[in-house]
């Protein structure tokens, strides 16, 4: 009963299309796109282009400290969100040359669908931090020590402490980080609540 020129829409259509299906349905879809098993965890890495603000040291970094953090994770899941400005293939290479050939990659696969199935994101502060704590996504930053990536044009969720932080190069505190996030249990929900918030 009200005129549509009343109503405004404000966010992405893609985020409310992931929250429209039921949870269970949506990480064993997103699992069998993938060829995952269903009963594993999934963790999404999300890649960060080298740019002025962020150097290709600091990429291999990030990407050498998930994978050293997965292997400690025992029978979990990385799925890497590549960035829109990053070249597939030389990435893929690169990611050889880290020693993490069997990384899975993807730069098509809708990022609220992940974020939406994931038990846990992995990233360097971003509007795709927002995007998955808005989903329920416990988020790990993992950032270079005593630099800081909000500056004044992000919302300061990593300094404010909303979620967990971790050294760039630091696969033992990132592991940690995700084995108490891929727990249920008070510390997990205390996250994710306050993502949201």
């Amino acid at each position: 009963g009200i005129e549509p020129w009343r109503v405004s829409v404000v966010g992405d259509p893609r985020s409310n299309a992931a929250r429209l299906v039921p949870a269970s349905r949506l990480r064993a879809e997103v699992r069998r796109d993938f060829g995952l098993q269903p009963d594993r965890p999934l963790i999404v890495l999300v890649s960060k282009y080298v740019s002025m603000l962020f150097s290709a040291e600091e990429r291999e970094a990030l990407f050498k400290t998930m994978h050293g953090a997965a292997r400690q994770l025992a029978g979990v899941d990385v799925v890497v969100k590549v960035h829109p400005n990053e070249d597939m293939g030389r990435l893929g290479d690169q990611v050889g040359e880290w020693g993490w050939p069997e990384a899975i990659l993807t730069k098509e696969y809708d990022n609220h669908r992940l974020f939406g199935a994931a038990d846990a994101a992995v990233m360097v502060t971003s509007m795709a931090g927002l995007e998955a704590m808005a989903l329920g996504c416990p988020v790990v930053a993992v950032q270079t020590a005593g630099k800081d990536f909000e500056g004044d044009y992000m919302p300061p969720y990593v300094s404010a402490g909303s979620v967990p932080r971790v050294d760039l190069g630091d696969p033992d505190g990132l592991a940690a980080a995700l084995g108490r996030l891929l727990e249920a249990g008070p510390e997990r929900a205390a996250i994710v609540e306050r993502g949201r918030a």
